[in-house]
């Protein structure tokens, strides 16, 4: 399932209980409210951990990416990136 980047920051948010659902752009919540994400009430559903989850498990492989990016540079005396 595809989420944009304010989705994706919203539903992360809601799922760490770091916002309200009454915080949120209105047409996100409802977007997300209609893919089932969310319920009525602005609780993260279980599709939607499992979203965030994808959404972790992707940042952090973009992240050793990155890392054995720089890595790989460092080695070839290109330091900094």
């Amino acid at each position: 399932m595809y989420l944009s980047t304010e989705q994706a920051r919203a539903l992360e948010l809601l799922d760490g209980r770091d916002a309200r659902v009454d915080q949120l752009r209105a047409p996100v919540a409802r977007q997300l409210h209609d893919r089932g994400l969310i319920d009525a009430d602005g609780a993260v559903t279980a599709a939607g951990a499992a979203a965030v989850e994808v959404i972790y498990a992707q940042r952090f492989a973009d992240g050793v990416a990155e890392m054995k990016a720089r890595i790989r540079h460092h080695r070839l005396g290109r330091p900094g990136g």
